[in-house]
């Protein structure tokens, strides 16, 4: 017996079913690959978070700043400090980790709530199971205006000797670390600290101290020897 002869109108009924099972075949794959993605991710975050562990940060010191700008300066009415403070961020993970930026800012001990320095430092990168240097430049600056009751000058007056035996200056500090995790996600942990280093305000101890009654004094006479 002869095979019956296909009916023409037959064949686009089954054009149309093979094109959908192609794109059926098509939307599962997408669907398998993106639950994929999902789980890799879930399972990425879930091992960071159960196994990875915070790198340590520790100050080393401070230093004079690394990339040419002044260690001391007046700028208008202020007094401009520039300096690096140089911490070392211990990473016992088994992942190098990037950090987007580090943000500082810094404060007088004898004015906690009041701003007067900062820094910045981006693109980083955390070396896995190794100890990292870092060079984080700060610009402390003293604003008198900022400082009605002359704490900040006092002290400045007494460790930078002119009125007292030159000692270290401290400052107080708080420092965003950008740890990137996966994609979008990050951690930003805050350290805060105090770091001290030598006055840097050059002697002028043949001036008479008793002239140097206020800050704009100081900054005044300060400005003629830098």
């Amino acid at each position: 017996m002869e095979p019956k002869p296909q009916n023409d109108k037959d064949e686009p009924l089954g054009r149309y079913k093979r094109r959908r099972c192609c794109c059926c075949s098509m939307c599962c794959c997408c669907v398998i690959t993106v639950v994929v993605v999902l789980v890799l991710v879930a399972v990425g975050l879930l091992l960071f978070f159960l196994l990875a562990r915070m790198p340590t940060v520790k100050v080393v010191d401070v230093q004079p700043p690394s990339d040419g700008r002044s260690l001391f300066s007046t700028q208008g009415s202020s007094l401009v400090f520039n300096f690096d403070i140089r911490f070392d961020v211990d990473n016992p993970n088994y992942l190098t980790l990037g950090v987007n930026q580090l943000e500082g800012t810094g404060y007088w001990p004898s004015l906690p709530d009041v701003p007067m320095g900062n820094g910045t430092l981006r693109d980083i990168t955390i070396e896995k199971q190794a100890t990292t240097t870092l060079n984080f430049p700060v610009t402390l600056t003293y604003d008198p205006s900022k400082d009605p009751q002359h704490k900040v000058f006092d002290d400045l007056m007494d460790k930078c000797g002119f009125t007292g035996t030159r000692s270290q200056l401290t400052v107080d500090y708080e420092v965003k670390v950008y740890f990137k995790i996966i994609g979008s996600i990050q951690v930003t942990p805050t350290v805060r600290n105090s770091a001290s280093f030598d006055c840097p305000i050059p002697d002028i101890s043949s001036l008479q101290v008793d002239k140097l009654g206020s800050a704009s004094d100081l900054i005044s006479s300060l400005a003629n020897v830098v």
